[in-house]
C-alpha cells in the first residue's frame, strides 16, 4: 500500500446524505460473510469496529519502576479495579530501587517481582521480563500509566487477536485530558513524533481521525499489546535501544514479518509521559540510538508509509509542496 500524495477527487456532501449507516451495513456484511464475529456501531459520527472473542487468551502485564511507589499503586489500583478482563498476570520488574518504602511495597504485592540490577534499559529490562512470562500475549506497561475505562484491555486484545494484526495500542492522555498518544509518525530523517499531543481528547480536526482505528508504523512501549509467538519471532527488542526506540524498532520488525500495527482509540488510559525516561534523558543523550534506527531502518528516508507526503509534521498541510507540485504539473 502507497500514498497517492494527490487528491484525485472531492465532492461537497449535502448533510441529508447519510452515508454512515450505508457503510456500517456494508461492513458488517463483510465480516459477516467471512464469519468473522464482530459487531460495527456507529459512535461519534464514525464506525467503531469490535471482534467478539472465541476465548480469553492470557494476557502477561510487564511493568518496570524504579522508587516509584506512588505511580505504580495508582497504576495497579487501576489495573485491578477497572478491568473487565480477567485472563491475566502482572509482572513487576524492579530496576534498582533503593528506597525502604518502594522495597517494602513491592514486598507485600501478591504478583511477581523480579530484580533488574543494573544501569536503565528499556529494552534489555523488557526482554528479561517477558522471558518469565507464560501469557499468550504481552502487555508492556509503564508504571505511570492508568486505566480509565473498564474495557481498555478488552478493546487491544479483540483487535490483537486477528491473525494479521501483531501489535496493538491504546490512545493516551494527559491528566488534563488531551492527548498524549495517538499512535507514531516517523519522519524522514529517523525522528518520530505524537500527531495531535496535546490537541483535546475528542478533537475533530482532520475528520477526527485520531478517534479512528487505523494502521501507524509504531505504538508506544509505554502501553503495547503484542503476540507472544511474534516477540518471540522477533527475538524481542533490540538491546541496543537502551532508552528510545526501542518501541518504534519492535513495530517496524512486525511489519517486516507481515503484521499490522493498530492504533486504537477506544482503550483509553492516562499517562503522565514517562517521567522516569524524562529525568534520564536530562543526562543522556540518545544519539547512538537515533544512528543505530536509522542504520537499521534506511526505508524510513522515503517516508512514514502511513503518513501522507503532503502534510508538515504537525498534521498541517505542505501548501508550498502542493504549489511547487502544481506549477510543475502545468508547465509539463
Amino acid at each position: 500500500f502507497k500514498h497517492i500524495p494527490l487528491i484525485l477527487f472531492s465532492k461537497i456532501i449535502s448533510k441529508k446524505q447519510q452515508f454512515l449507516p450505508l457503510f456500517q451495513k456494508s461492513l458488517q456484511n463483510y465480516f459477516d460473510k467471512k464469519c468473522i464475529s464482530s459487531k460495527v456501531n456507529i459512535i461519534n459520527n464514525t464506525l467503531k469496529l469490535f471482534f467478539n472473542l472465541t476465548n480469553t487468551p492470557k494476557i502477561s502485564i510487564i511493568i518496570p519502576t524504579k522508587d516509584n511507589v506512588k505511580m505504580l499503586s495508582r497504576c495497579l489500583r487501576s489495573i485491578e479495579y477497572n478491568t473487565n478482563y480477567e485472563n491475566y498476570e502482572i509482572i513487576i520488574i524492579n530496576n534498582n530501587s533503593i528506597l525502604d518504602e518502594t522495597l517494602s511495597y513491592l514486598d507485600s504485592l501478591p504478583y511477581t517481582v523480579i530484580d533488574y540490577n543494573e544501569k536503565f534499559n528499556f529494552s534489555k529490562l523488557n526482554n528479561l521480563a517477558a522471558s518469565k512470562t507464560n501469557g499468550d500475549y504481552i502487555l508492556f506497561l509503564n508504571d505511570d500509566v492508568e486505566a480509565l475505562e473498564s474495557e481498555w484491555l478488552l478493546e487491544m486484545i479483540s483487535l490483537c487477536e486477528q491473525s494479521d494484526v501483531g501489535i496493538v495500542g491504546p490512545k493516551l492522555l494527559h491528566t488534563d485530558n488531551t492527548i498524549q498518544h495517538a499512535g507514531m509518525v516517523h519522519l524522514k530523517n529517523g525522528f518520530y513524533f505524537h500527531p495531535f499531543q496535546n490537541f483535546p481528547s475528542n478533537t475533530k480536526t482532520n475528520f477526527g481521525i485520531v478517534n479512528s482505528l487505523r494502521e501507524r508504523s509504531a505504538v508506544t512501549g509505554a502501553c503495547m499489546l503484542i503476540k507472544r509467538s511474534l516477540f518471540e519471532k522477533i527475538g524481542g527488542f533490540d538491546e541496543r535501544f537502551d532508552v528510545y526506540y526501542g518501541d518504534s524498532d519492535l513495530c517496524l520488525n512486525a511489519q517486516k514479518f507481515g503484521f499490522k500495527v493498530i492504533y486504537t482509540p477506544y482503550a483509553i488510559l492516562k499517562h503522565d509521559g514517562s517521567s522516569k525516561i524524562r529525568t534520564i534523558s536530562k543526562i543522556y543523550i540518545p544519539v547512538e540510538n537515533h544512528h543505530d534506527f536509522i542504520k537499521k531502518w534506511p526505508s524510513l528516508m522515503k517516508g512514514d508509509p502511513y503518513y501522507n507526503s503532503n502534510f508538515l509534521y504537525n498534521y498541517n498541510l505542505d501548501t508550498t509542496s502542493i504549489s511547487k507540485s502544481n506549477l510543475t504539473t502545468k508547465q509539463q
